[in-house]
């Protein structure tokens, strides 16, 4: 095997990677720039962004609280399954290298998926507490929702929760308060929490915004029905405990069984293991595939972990 081809192409997309990283913060601000020169000509192009950007651009922000380009995320992917792919190919054959490839370009977006909804989760636990404040500050603020809001959020707000997304739709309203904003930062809101108790809260809380109605009715009647929820959702975690434990810890304790078999019954050495484990086609194979199959079985224990609180 020539390592020293492995090491060479390993360094140089490291290198790559690294770069754009680095350089993807004044690469986005001068792609801002040069599009705010024409930007009346942009002006007319909003609300034209593809549907699949904007799901990752939300997702995105769901889960950093930040707003981060969508396109960087793509690249660093893309990056990421070429460099994993291009060491395969050579040594290993097509086959092998275009299920990497594969692979290490969906993996990504899988673990984006579970990590967008164990946000989503979490911050559904904070209903009860959340719903109690925002109806007291919205009855004191003289039911006026964006005062209500503006009370809501501290100075220092806390990514991944339902302040940030409460702060995300009062930034968006008070730019633009016309009934497509309200609408959009109703729908991001809603995107983020991915509840039933989210989606007629924000529903409300755009009917609020744009037409002064009375909300506190349906601000309570959400509030009991979330109680109710918290009493057959801790029936249900008590129920999955202990089987999620289990499953957790089994893949590897069986590969550290492996590995421990291998040294101490066939002979092995560390040495000889690793090479073939990881040089030899079929135990890389093998090894790629229990590695593909562990993370799959995290994300479900993660879908089956963290589960929404809901009605």
């Amino acid at each position: 095997m020539d390592t020293d081809y492995i090491y060479s192409i390993a360094i140089v997309l490291t290198f790559l990677l690294g770069a754009s990283l680095f350089f993807s913060q004044s690469f986005s601000l001068g792609l801002l720039s040069f599009k705010m020169r024409k930007r009346l000509k942009q002006k007319r192009k909003e609300g034209k962004e593809g549907k699949l950007f904007y799901i990752l651009r939300v997702s995105l922000f769901t889960i950093t609280g930040k707003d981060l380009p969508p396109v960087l995320f793509v690249l660093v992917t893309v990056v990421n399954a070429f460099a994993l792919s291009l060491v395969t190919l050579r040594f290993y054959g097509v086959f092998i290298g275009i299920t990497v490839f594969s692979s290490a370009l969906l993996l990504p977006y899988g673990f984006l998926f579970i990590k967008l909804k164990t946000v989503r989760d979490k911050v559904s636990h904070e209903a009860e507490g959340f719903l109690g404040s925002f109806l007291s500050s919205y009855r004191s603020s003289e039911c006026d929702v964006l005062e209500a809001i503006s009370r809501m959020i501290p100075k220092k707000v806390k990514a991944k929760s339902l302040e940030s997304f409460l702060a995300k739709l009062l930034y968006t309203v008070r730019n633009d308060s016309s009934a497509k904003s309200v609408k959009k930062a109703e729908a991001e809101f809603s995107f983020s929490v991915n509840t039933k108790w989210g989606k007629l809260l924000s529903y409300n809380m755009a009917i609020g915004i744009l037409t002064g109605e009375d909300i506190s009715i349906a601000l309570e009647d959400i509030f009991l029905q979330m109680r109710e929820a918290r009493v057959l959702f801790e029936k249900r975690k008590r129920m999955n405990q202990e089987t999620i434990k289990m499953v957790m810890f089994l893949i590897p304790a069986m590969y550290a069984f492996t590995v421990f078999s291998a040294r101490n019954f066939i002979g092995l050495t560390m040495g000889e293991f690793i090479r073939y484990q990881f040089q030899e086609r079929i135990g890389f194979m093998l090894f790629m595939t229990i590695l593909l199959l562990f993370l799959i079985n995290l994300m479900i224990l993660e879908y089956i972990r963290n589960r929404p609180l809901d009605f």
